[in-house]
């Protein structure tokens, strides 16, 4: 299981409108948790939400669910005796 948290400002933002430094923030978070059933077959769930403030108003949200499963043909890893 593994976790990640995101933080991102553009110090360098404008308002269009004023030219004053815009207060910005995009902020993200995921959860990802691999289940291994043998050496040739990996499973990975995935869960992310991000979004992304200005001047106190949310103005995009994104929020996604993954899944993949990776399959090995061919060679395989070598295994550890």
């Amino acid at each position: 299981m593994a976790a990640r948290l995101d933080a991102y400002k553009d110090l360098s933002k404008r308002s269009a409108i004023t030219n004053k430094k815009s207060n910005n923030i995009s902020l993200g978070a995921s959860l990802q948790h691999t289940y291994t059933s043998s050496e040739f077959l990996k499973i990975r769930t995935s869960m992310a939400h991000e979004f992304d403030r200005e001047e106190g108003v949310t103005t995009n949200k994104d929020t996604r669910a993954m899944l993949q499963f990776i399959f090995i043909l061919g060679s395989h890893p070598a295994h550890s005796f």
